[in-house]
Order: structure tokens, then sequence, then C-alpha cells
């Protein structure tokens, strides 16, 4: 088949689960005989309008990102930046299956190709519901918000009735599209989402914090996200403030980015606890997975909207045990492996008492770490997930209706 992929940014161009998500799946399915080309914004004036990627053909348009009234600036640049280089790709040649991940990009390629090619919409999450969980800590459009708010689900609502067909990859996300737009029924595949078992394995834990000048005497929490609200972080943080009261030898890594980086610094700071807890940014590819494998614990304190969480995979991939809360899809994910592996709650007490009683188990660490490696292997490899996309592409390209 020939596959267009349509994102708002494509791994390495762009970090996070769902670009990574796009990399990796379009990387399997060219390595099982197809064609994909990716349709995806220029984040960086210096990466080429087009090239090859591990064969994936990448073409990128460009969109603003500066200037005032952005919110409604550059959805409309988008719009026209991505209708005319979808109409050149089209007029080049024909694509068996058009597979959208992002709502902005989308809409103007799937209204090119409404009744000519079937169109997969894989919903990661609500941009809607995002928004408005942002709202709370970050300003997006001032005294607009809530205009921007009502454009914002308009748009998303469009978008998703323009589609034919839906992936999920969580019972969570199949929720959200049932209850935020009435999507449901045979139309919706549950197909889940994956790791990289060769990038991200075990190693030699000791050898690594060595190398990577990491204490060898603590016990190393890790944790990575988008330093933005919803992500719990701030209860992360006061739950480590009641552990290291009876646990001193606790080190928490915190790897990302984002707008809330100078109030975790802060508050890090006032509680006192410098010594105890590591804001990294964002670090490079080779040294993400070095860090996972360098762990022993992976902490995931979503507080709302996980759709899936792919960074929960790459943790029990390296074989380090993931402790997360009863949020969205990591209870789909860690329900599968163990129960005792989530929180009773997603607040800071909650965390704090689940961390103590995985650190009062410590003989059954190794167990832990065998089961989370053959747990991951066995259920999320992205060669495995990606032959089960393809067969429902080819499914749907054909014409039959997909099963529920």
């Amino acid at each position: 088949m020939r596959i267009l992929m349509v994102t708002d940014s494509f791994y390495p161009d762009g970090a996070g689960g769902k670009h990574t998500y796009v990399y990796y799946v379009a990387r399997e399915l060219v390595r099982q005989g197809h064609r994909v080309c990716v349709l995806t914004l220029r984040l960086d004036a210096a990466h080429p309008p087009r090239e090859t990627i591990e064969g994936i053909e990448v073409v990128r348009y460009t969109a603003p990102s500066q200037g005032r009234f952005l919110f409604i600036v550059r959805p409309i640049r988008e719009f026209i930046a991505v209708w005319r280089a979808a109409g050149r790709l089209l007029r080049a040649g024909h694509f068996d299956i058009i597979n959208a991940h992002t709502v902005l990009p989308a809409l103007p390629v799937l209204m090119r190709t409404r009744k000519k090619q079937p169109g997969v919409f894989t919903f990661h999450a609500s941009m809607y519901q995002e928004v408005v969980v942002q709202s709370r800590r970050k300003t997006y459009a001032g005294i607009f918000n809530n205009l921007l708010f009502r454009m914002v689900r308009r748009v998303e609502a469009a978008t998703l009735r323009l589609a034919d067909f839906y992936v999920v990859l969580s019972a969570f996300n199949e929720q959200q599209l049932r209850e935020l737009y009435g999507i449901a029924g045979s139309r919706v595949a549950r197909i889940a989402g994956g790791v990289d078992i060769e990038r991200f394995c075990p190693a030699d834990r000791h050898a690594l914090r060595t190398s990577m000048r990491l204490p060898a005497d603590k016990t190393i929490l890790l944790t990575v996200r988008r330093l933005v609200a919803r992500m719990g972080l701030e209860n992360l943080i006061d739950a480590m403030q009641n552990l290291t009261v009876r646990e001193p030898h606790l080190l928490l890594l915190i790897i990302g980015d984002g707008f809330l980086r100078n109030v975790l610094e802060e508050k890090i700071k006032r509680a006192g606890l410098q010594e105890q807890v590591r804001l990294l940014g964002r670090v490079g590819d080779e040294r993400l997975a070095r860090y996972y494998q360098s762990a022993d614990i992976f902490v995931l304190p979503t507080e709302a909207l996980e759709g899936f969480g792919l960074v929960t995979l790459e943790a029990l991939a390296c074989g380090v045990p993931v402790l997360g809360t009863p949020v969205g899809g990591t209870v789909e994910i860690l329900s599968g492996l163990d129960k005792d592996f989530l929180f009773a709650g997603a607040d800071a007490p909650a965390m704090a008492e689940g961390i103590r009683r995985f650190l009062r188990r410590r003989t059954e660490w190794e167990s832990w770490r065998s089961r989370s490696r053959s747990y991951a292997v066995a259920h999320y490899s992205y060669a495995a997930i990606s032959r089960e996309l393809s067969a429902y592409f080819s499914k749907v390209s054909g014409g039959a209706a997909p099963a529920a």
C-alpha cells in the first residue's frame, strides 16, 4: 500500500509520544514493504522541505510560530500551507490510505481526499480537552480563551467527522472519542501503542551510573514528562518531600521541559530538595535510553488525560518497574502486568505510600525487572503493532467494514 501519514511534527524533529509513535510505525510499515509518506510541520529552518528518513518520504510544510493573535493566524496559515502541500502530493500519485494523527493538518487533507481514499484518524488524545486543562496554568488567548476553546472543539469535531475509520491506543481514548463526539462501533479499532525493544533494553545499571556520574548508593526514581499541567509533577515533588524524611537515599530525576519549569524549580528549592530532585531538561535519544537503564523505578505521576503513555513502555522494555497513577491508559498497561504497580490515587500521599510499599519489597525487584521486560516484548513491540495496523489498513482500503 501507499500510505500518507499526517502529523504536526515528526520524530526526530519533535519530541513527544505521538511524534515518536508516528516515526516508529512509519518505519515498520516501510520494512513490511509499504510506501510511506509523512506530511508534517517544518519545525526548524535547517530541516529540508523534503527528505527521506529510513525509507520514509518526509514532506514538511511551514506555519508561523510567533506573532499577535497567533491562535487565530496560525490555524488559517497552516490550513492553507497543508492544503497546497497535500494537493501537490495527491497530484503526484495515488494513496491507498490517509492516516491522520493531528487535527489541524488533518482537516485540509481529509477535506481534499473525502470519498476518494479511506481516511483513518489515529486518536491519541483530545486537543480540546488538552487546551482546557493546560489553560488552568497557562495563558493561551487571554480574554479570548472561551472563543479559543469553542473554536478548537468545533475544528476537532469537524476533522473527526471527515474520517472514515478510527484507531485508538487505549480504552480511555475510545471512551473520549465516544463521549466527546459520539464516535463508536465498528469504525473504531483499538490497537495499542508500541516500543522499540531494540533501543530500549536492559543494561548494566552499575556501569552506566559510573559512566554517567550518577550516585551508586542512591535508589534512583525516574520520570520523563513534559513540564506542563496535568502531568502531576508537583504532586510527585510533594511525595518526595514526604518520602525523604525516612528515605534519604532516594534521588528523583525528571527529564523533560515545558512552561512549568520555573515553578517546579522554585518548589524544589522551597522544599529543600535540591539534593534529592534534579530537573535534567530535554536529553538526547541515546542518553534517554541510558537514563531508563540506570534507574531503579520509573514513576508516572499523571493527574489527567493519560491517553496511553509510551514512556511507560520504554521503561518496562528497559527492565524498569513502573509505578503509575490510576489515570487513563496507564491502568490498562499496568493492570496487565501487576495491579500492585498502580498507586491508589493521583495525589501526593498515594504516590508516597505506593513508592514506600515498593521500597519495602526489594527482594522482589530482580523478578519484577525481568517480568517488566518480558511483558513489553510480548505485548508492545512496534513490529507486532505495525503488522496489526497494516492488516487494518488493508482491510479498510479494500472496502470491508472492520470488526468492532
